[in-house]
């Protein structure tokens, strides 16, 4: 099977579930064991193997049984790849955001050399 039509089966059986396209591509690159942009670019063929696994994968993401970030075992926070298992929090795209507006924040409001002391309070 080809690249892009796995990624379509995928994306359409995730809306079922109400589950965003960023889902496929870390599923993507969990089963590819590769980042998903070389994965495309390169057209990796998808191998009957990786065909199985993938789906196997989806199976159980759609069963919702445990978030997708605990069965791959990352997740990717500020441009940063972040492991993680069910003994720690998911990073959430709002902490995300909010690590991009307290940085703007700062850019805009501190003079470039001044010692800043944040805490994260959780």
């Amino acid at each position: 099977m080809e690249l892009s039509s796995s990624l379509y089966l995928a994306q359409v059986e995730l809306e079922k579930v109400s589950l965003p396209q960023s889902s496929i591509n870390l599923m993507i690159e969990y089963v590819f064991k590769a980042p998903f942009n070389e994965i495309v670019v390169a057209n990796t063929p998808v191998t009957s193997k990786l065909e199985k696994e993938f789906k196997d994968l989806l199976t159980e993401v759609i069963k919702k049984e445990k978030p997708l970030a605990y069965i791959i075992g990352f997740e990717y926070f500020y441009g940063e790849k972040i492991y993680v298992n069910s003994d720690c929090l998911i990073p959430r795209i709002e902490s995300e955001e909010l690590v991009y507006a307290t940085i703007k924040f700062i850019k805009e409001n501190y003079i470039k050399g001044i010692e800043l002391d944040i805490l994260d309070c959780c």
